[in-house]
């Protein structure tokens, strides 16, 4: 058991504040999820695993990957430097009110994730692949928002950071919604655009960026 660590002039004991263990816990359940199970299953189904060589074939692409990567590593390291000692946790908002708040966006993120990754089915990619001819998602959680994968994956930094308050957390949230902006506008709209045309178009049109009913593209 963790005991004994000392932060400022509180002690840490992972047994009486858990909260970094179980943000550790969730977010790496997460992506084992996602990235790990779902794209096993995708293989075993299609052939595919939807995993793209290389970080990217465009600056802008290869951009978002560096910011995700980089929020990626910001989210795991909040709750490991409380742990250690390194830093504290912002006090007046490391309360129970919002660690069950963070609970509760982590638990919402998986289950939309999940079934988000599902719906895709082939048609999952982690960058642009020009050979997929999968068609174009626009069914179940698709019909409510364009990208409710990457609305996850902002939701799970949120989360982290609503679990183990730290000077690091606003950061890594930061980052991760302007590498998937990044993402999302430059990179993958107008290559759906030139791919699917009228169809994305329209689509666009009448369905939000990552929540229901704003970024349209009109």
């Amino acid at each position: 058991m963790l005991s004994g660590w000392k932060l400022g002039n509180r002690k840490l004991d992972a047994a009486s504040d858990p909260s970094p263990i179980w943000a550790l816990a969730l977010y790496v359940l997460y992506f084992l999820l996602l990235f790990g199970v779902q794209s096993i299953m995708q293989l075993q189904q299609t052939g595919t695993s939807g995993w793209v060589e290389g970080i990217g074939q465009t600056r802008a692409e290869r951009l978002a990957n560096l910011l995700f990567l980089v929020s990626l590593v910001l989210d795991l390291a909040g709750p490991i430097l409380v742990l250690t000692g390194s830093i504290r946790p912002i006090e007046a908002i490391d309360v129970a009110p919002l660690h069950v708040v963070g609970f509760v966006i982590f638990g919402l993120a998986l289950l939309v994730g999940v079934l988000a990754r599902q719906t895709m089915g082939a048609a999952w990619r982690t960058g642009i692949d020009p050979s997929s001819s999968a068609p174009l998602v626009t069914q179940g959680l698709f019909a409510a928002a364009r990208n409710p994968v990457y609305t996850t994956m902002v939701s799970i930094s949120i989360a982290v950071a609503l679990l183990v308050p730290n000077v690091v957390a606003p950061v890594a949230v930061a980052l991760r919604v302007i590498a998937l902006q990044i993402q999302t506008r430059l990179v993958e709209e107008p290559f759906l655009r030139d791919r699917y045309h009228r169809d994305y178009t329209d689509y666009a049109g009448h369905v939000g960026r990552f929540v229901p009913l704003i970024g349209r593209c009109t």
